[in-house]
């Protein structure tokens, strides 16, 4: 008889919650333009493509001419709140090249003008956190003073989990399963710091050894990069329904003596599973993986592995089934 293997489910979650946090301040004084000006602004960071940024909730204030930001003894100062400002596009300055530029209107009564915000694209981008300078342009402020200010910036990254949509969609297709056998079959493992493709491996394997696995072989189904995973989604699931699906769905269902509408149901299930990862911003790069053993018979598996190099980090999904001969 076929015999299911039940794997218990292993996550190493990096999910924590918090928002990415920009600082820029210049506290001791700039001189531009005959003044001196402290400056101090805040806000989280939205990164909505590498080209479109978001500074939300930013906090601005300034002070001219003052010892501190709150010296009421001053040229000029102003405090000021804003939703969300998102960067000019197509930004081409002459002199802050690489820079993302984000215009800000003073409109109060005691404080008015423009001030340009200008930050390295780079920083903006970066996935950890970073120091870096940044630029302050004072136009027209109190219809007279204008200068440029430099600041001293820090972004700090909120941890996130990296596949958070894949991880998602992996719980739900187990809380959803209609049957504990199939349930069984599913099971996942998020990884730090390792994006090296044997070594992923190789620790998944090291994890599972009780299995007492022998003559283990492995081999690559499928690979894709990043650009293959997102222009070809609907290509590979397809490829996917020759390759891989009807031996993985079948062989379960009809383990189980499962209806033609059961196969179906997990053929569907897999590859939303799949596609998730594909459309998952966390993945960069997306491998399939066949791997097979003896233990009381003939073991298969096929490994879902995407893997974020920027981040370093990687998941891995699996599917095990034993088929006795």
């Amino acid at each position: 008889m076929n015999k299911l293997v039940l794997l218990p489910l292993i996550v190493a979650s990096t999910l924590s919650y918090g928002a990415d946090k920009l600082t820029c301040e210049q506290l001791t004084g700039w001189e531009t333009a005959g003044y001196k000006v402290l400056m101090k602004y805040s806000a989280e960071v939205e990164n909505v493509t590498p080209m479109s940024v978001k500074l939300k909730n930013l906090n601005l204030q300034y002070n001219i001419e003052g010892e501190t930001l709150d010296d009421p003894e001053n040229w000029g100062m102003g405090t000021h709140s804003y939703v969300s400002v998102t960067n000019t596009e197509g930004y081409n300055p002459r002199k802050y090249k690489n820079h993302s530029k984000f215009e800000i209107l003073l409109d109060t009564r005691d404080s008015y003008g423009s001030v340009d915000l200008i930050i390295p694209t780079k920083n903006l981008n970066m996935k950890t956190n970073s120091q870096f300078k940044a630029y302050a342009i004072m136009t027209a402020i109190s219809d007279h003073m204008g200068g440029t200010v430099q600041l001293d910036c820090k972004l700090e990254r909120a941890e996130k989990n990296t596949f958070a949509l894949t991880k998602a969609k992996v719980d739900k297709y187990l809380s959803d399963a209609n049957n504990q056998q199939a349930e069984g079959i599913l099971s996942y493992e998020e990884y730090k710091g390792i994006t090296d493709m044997s070594e992923l491996l190789s620790q998944t394997m090291t994890e599972n050894s009780y299995r007492g696995l022998s003559n283990l072989t492995l081999s690559e189904v499928a690979k894709y990069d990043d650009a293959s995973i997102k222009k070809s989604a609907d290509k590979i699931i397809k490829a996917m329904n020759f390759e891989y699906q009807p031996y993985f769905c079948e062989s379960i269902v009809k383990d189980f003596s499962f209806s033609d509408e059961e196969i179906a149901e997990c053929m569907a299930k897999t590859a939303g599973m799949l596609k998730t990862m594909m459309k998952d911003e966390g993945v960069q790069a997306l491998s399939m993986i066949k791997a097979s053993g003896n233990e009381w018979g003939m073991w298969e598996s096929i490994y879902l592995v995407g893997r974020n190099f920027d981040s370093e980090e990687s998941i891995v999904i699996y599917f095990d089934l034993v088929h006795e001969i």
